[in-house]
């Protein structure tokens, strides 16, 4: 149920309470009871006073509504990242204070936004970096493995062979240990 509808049905209902009770009380005062006549003037007082209550209840739902229409709408904009501060001014301080919140959030959603991108960014840097980095010695790895398992490496070149691959090793450790140090650095 929308605002200005639910506004109109509490008014009336809420209006037909305080007519009824205003009227009964007004002749508990004087100190007359309640017969025929004062039962239709009540039922006249009621009937007049509803469409008035009706009309007022009609005219502030209406205005609230558009309130609540506005935050909705810049809540919508949001919502599809569009960040936008308003200096809102409202003779309503709660609906000002709402404007006020929803520029904070929306100013934090943005910054928010921004860091993560800027994050996501150097994440893929990072990544190239490391991937580049670690298929080169991979790759120096697999051509010496080759040519082992091939034969085409002479005895004497062994030791040589060994200690190269031991240092592309030794080099892929050092970027693990630098990778693993660079996650624990970080706040995921």
């Amino acid at each position: 149920m929308k605002i200005k509808g639910f506004l109109l049905l509490l008014f009336s209902f809420m209006g037909f309470l305080i007519s009824l009770f205003t009227a009964v009380m007004t002749y508990v005062i004087i100190d007359e009871p309640i017969g025929m006549k004062m039962t239709s003037q009540i039922g006249i007082t009621i009937v007049l006073t509803l469409p008035m209550i009706a009309f007022f209840s009609y005219w502030i739902g209406i205005y609230l509504s558009k309130k609540f229409q506005y935050i909705e709408n810049r809540l919508d904009d949001i919502n599809s990242s569009q960040f936008s501060e308003e200096n809102y001014r409202d003779n309503i301080i709660d609906i000002t204070t709402i404007h006020r919140s929803i520029d904070e959030l929306s100013s934090r959603l943005q910054k928010t936004i921004y860091k993560l991108q800027k994050h996501n960014q150097n994440l893929n840097s990072v990544i190239k970096s490391l991937s580049h980095d670690i298929k080169t010695p991979l790759s120096i790895m697999q051509g010496y493995l080759e040519e082992l398992e091939d034969g085409l490496v002479d005895k004497s070149d062994l030791p040589k062979v060994i200690e190269i691959l031991k240092k592309e090793i030794y080099y892929i450790d050092e970027i693990s240990s630098d990778v693993i140090c660079y996650i624990q650095s970080q706040d995921f």
